[in-house]
């Protein structure tokens, strides 16, 4: 059954299948390799590359090498550095109001910079994300926030017209009950991957809504309890596990819009865009060959005791203070003792590993000199233009990145204003968005200044100095060209501040100091000449001149 009108949400059997659909085998397939990819960016990798392990070695083997596991943050590393559409800031602009002191007041009550820098994050890694627009109460009013959502913490309906579009949203916990199964191919080991997945499962807790804070992924765990929140553009209501309304009101959606921006990159027709999933996998895989390395070296490091001969001990100690006894008789052959040590390829191995991470870096058009296996420092100081070439990245995907933030940030902004506007006619909004007011057509425009050119901090500094000395700029914006973080209100600030500091100074320097009989004369100022100069200026010529 397909969605064919927004009114069947209302309809309690085609809630009941749809949530049979979200807990279902594919759905939840999908959950599970978003969960994987976000643990992965959250430093979390080792049950991943444990399991990784058991599709080549047993139990016991994997169990060994527990201790040489390893969780190195390629992933973080390589998406911080991919994610770079908002590192220069970002100018909103409303080309029908000419203030924007408001939409700049209302960015930063809101951490809206920080929020879609998450968003950029999110989209590549994930190249699926949301951004969800909602009012939250405090201190008896209420608030505004942007809630950026991973895909494993919702589920969409697409739009009959335009399936790249969503039409209902459902929100739910998730908990990843059945992780990692898909990394291991069961066609290609013997094997079996149940038994090994279930001795490394990691234990998310005991199911049930706490009454501390929960973590993430154990406010879902028990599906019997979960619940599932509805928005459409008409319609708004939370259902239990069987699709029973259970929230008060009409269920009725008091903005008349999803509350939801959709940020997906390559999507073909469908509303979920596949793909990237070489970061993720590759993060797990480099972490499993560095334990392997890590198990090699340590594991065939340590010399092997042998003996040989008769009537040798059963079992001995060594170490500096031991020493061992061997007995035997004429003609018999002389016991051997001795360390037997292996020859590891762990340079070769370690070769290995930068090749992939350089193969890695390289097709995501990022340089590889960022990357180090060792605390080596740099071997010499580049020049400027080979420093230019080695630090540039794809200009390119950056720019497609920009036009996806250009189109759907705006968006974003329009549903703040729904709310603003609500909650204001009411007069419940928190003081500092009571206090403003957003224009109803908002018509904001997005732009990103270009990236800065690599250079010294002396460099930038003579470039502020010229264009200060040839008048191609304000004082406020030589400042936001010095610190991007700065917005034209802090820039502001700023300046006069350092304007007080230098007239500061100035008057302490031509303001004579206040001389009190009582304390005796100024210390700074030098004892009166007995024989000061005549009033006509002329030096008077006599004895001792």
């Amino acid at each position: 059954m397909l969605l064919t009108s927004e009114t069947q949400v209302l309809d309690k059997g085609f809630r009941s299948q749809v949530l049979e659909e979200i807990n279902g085998t594919e759905n939840t397939r999908r959950k599970n390799e978003a969960f994987k990819a976000y643990e992965s960016f959250k430093d979390h990798t080792d049950t991943h590359v444990m399991n990784l392990l058991l599709a080549q070695f047993d139990t016991s083997t994997v169990n060994e090498m527990q201790y040489a596991i390893t969780n190195i943050s390629f992933l973080r590393k390589v998406v911080d550095k991919l994610a770079r559409v908002y590192s220069n800031g970002v100018k909103r602009t409303l080309p029908k109001v000419k203030d924007t002191k408001t939409i700049e007041d209302v960015a930063l009550h809101l951490c809206m910079n920080s929020k879609m820098k998450k968003v950029n994050k999110y989209l590549r890694l994930f190249k699926n994300t949301m951004a969800y627009a909602k009012p939250y109460p405090c201190d008896g009013k209420f608030d505004i926030d942007v809630q950026i959502l991973a895909p494993f913490l919702y589920d969409v309906i697409e739009s009959p017209e335009h399936e790249e579009e969503p039409l209902v949203v459902i929100l739910s916990d998730f908990s990843p009950t059945n992780t990692t199964l898909s990394i291991m191919n069961t066609n290609q080991s013997s094997r079996s991957p149940t038994r090994g997945v279930s001795a490394y499962q990691t234990n998310y807790g005991d199911g049930k809504d706490q009454i501390i804070a929960d973590s993430p992924v154990d406010k879902g765990a028990d599906k019997n309890s979960r619940k599932y929140i509805w928005w459409s553009p008409n319609f708004h209501f939370v259902t239990d596990a069987k699709g029973n309304i259970i929230s008060e009101g009409d269920g009725s959606n008091p903005i008349g819009a999803l509350p939801f921006v959709n940020f997906a990159q390559d999507q073909d027709g469908s509303f979920w865009a596949i793909g990237g999933s070489d970061l993720v996998e590759s993060s797990i895989k480099i972490n499993a060959l560095m334990t392997h390395i890590t198990h090699i070296a340590v594991s065939q490091g340590y010399g092997q005791l042998t003996m040989t001969g008769k009537n040798l001990p059963k079992s001995v100690k060594v170490g500096p203070n031991h020493c061992i006894q061997v007995e035997y008789q004429e003609g018999e052959p002389v016991p051997h003792v001795q360390f037997l040590t292996a020859n590891p390829p762990v340079g070769e191995l370690m070769g290995l590993v930068e090749m992939y991470v350089a193969l890695l870096l390289s097709t995501n058009n990022l340089s590889t000199s960022g990357f180090s296996s060792s605390l080596k420092g740099s071997q010499g100081f580049s020049s400027g233009v080979a420093l230019l070439i080695d630090k540039s990245e794809s200009v390119e995907e950056i720019e497609e990145q920009a036009q996806i933030f250009k189109d759907n940030e705006p968006e974003l902004w329009e549903i703040i204003q729904k709310w603003q506007f609500l909650y204001k006619q009411r007069n419940l909004l928190v003081d500092d968005l009571q206090s403003v007011t957003l224009p109803l057509d908002m018509d904001m425009t997005i732009s990103f200044p270009p990236a800065m050119p690599v250079m010294s901090e002396s460099d930038q500094l003579d470039i502020i100095a010229k264009r200060r000395e040839l008048a191609l700029n304000t004082e406020i914006e030589l400042l936001m060209l010095d610190d991007s973080s700065l917005t034209e209100e802090t820039a502001k600030a700023k300046a006069l501040k350092i304007l007080e500091e230098k007239m500061g100074r100035v008057q302490s320097i031509i303001q004579p100091s206040n001389h009190n009989p009582v304390d005796g004369p100024p210390v700074d100022n030098p004892t009166p000449d007995t024989n000061p100069l005549p009033s006509n200026n002329t030096v008077p010529v006599g004895k001792g001149n």
